[in-house]
C-alpha cells in the first residue's frame, strides 16, 4: 500500500528538481558573454518505484539530482590546451625577438646597424680607390671604432635582455615551487 504523502513527497523532489534546473539556466544565461565559461546542465536520474502493484512498478518516487556538470568536449579541450601552448611559445619568441630589433634598430635608417656598417663600408671602399691617403685611412679606423662600439654596445644591451629573460623564467620557476609545496602530499 502506498504512504498517505507519496505524492506530496514525489511532487516536493519534483520542485526542488526544477528548482536547482532553473537556478543552472539563470547561471547560464548570466555569464552567456563571459569569456571562457562552459554551459553547465543539471543531470538527474529517477529514484526507485515507491509502489509496486502485482510485480509490476507503476509509480516513482520522482527525480534526484546527481550532478551539475559542464557541457565540454574532452578532444576540444585538449585541443585547445595543445594550441593555447603554442600560442604562448610563440608570443614570448615575438617579444623577445621585438626586444631584440629595438635594440639591434635595422628597422629604421637612423643610427642602427645598417647605417653604422654603410659607413663603414663606404669607406673602405674609398680607401679602395686610393690606399695611400692617409685621411681615408684615419676615416676608416673612425668608422671602425664606430661599428665596434656600437656592436659592443648593442652585445651589452642583448646580454641584458637575456639577463632579464633568464631571471623572468628564475622568478616564474621560484614562484611554481613554492606553489608545489604548499601542495599536501
Amino acid at each position: 500500500m502506498n504512504a498517505t504523502f507519496t505524492g506530496i513527497n514525489i511532487a516536493s523532489r519534483g520542485v526542488y528538481a526544477s528548482q536547482a534546473a532553473m537556478s543552472v539556466v539563470t547561471n547560464n544565461s548570466s555569464n552567456a558573454n563571459t569569456k571562457g565559461y562552459c554551459r553547465q546542465i543539471v543531470n538527474q536520474r529517477t529514484i526507485g518505484a515507491a509502489a509496486v502493484y502485482g510485480g509490476r512498478r507503476i509509480l516513482g518516487n520522482g527525480p534526484e539530482l546527481t550532478a551539475v556538470s559542464q557541457l565540454r568536449d574532452p578532444r576540444l579541450d585538449e585541443r585547445y590546451r595543445q594550441e593555447n601552448t603554442r600560442f604562448g611559445a610563440w608570443h614570448t619568441k615575438a617579444n623577445a625577438l621585438t626586444e631584440m630589433e629595438s635594440v639591434l634598430n635595422t628597422a629604421t635608417a637612423g643610427n642602427g646597424f645598417d647605417k653604422v656598417f654603410s659607413k663603414f663600408s663606404d669607406a673602405l671602399e674609398d680607401l679602395n680607390k686610393s690606399p695611400g691617403d692617409s685621411s681615408k685611412r684615419k676615416t676608416v679606423r673612425e668608422y671602425g671604432r664606430a661599428m665596434c662600439q656600437y656592436l659592443n654596445e648593442s652585445a651589452q644591451k642583448l646580454n641584458g635582455i637575456r639577463q632579464d629573460k633568464n631571471n623572468s623564467v628564475k622568478s616564474m620557476v621560484d614562484q611554481i615551487n613554492s606553489y608545489a609545496q604548499r601542495l599536501p602530499i
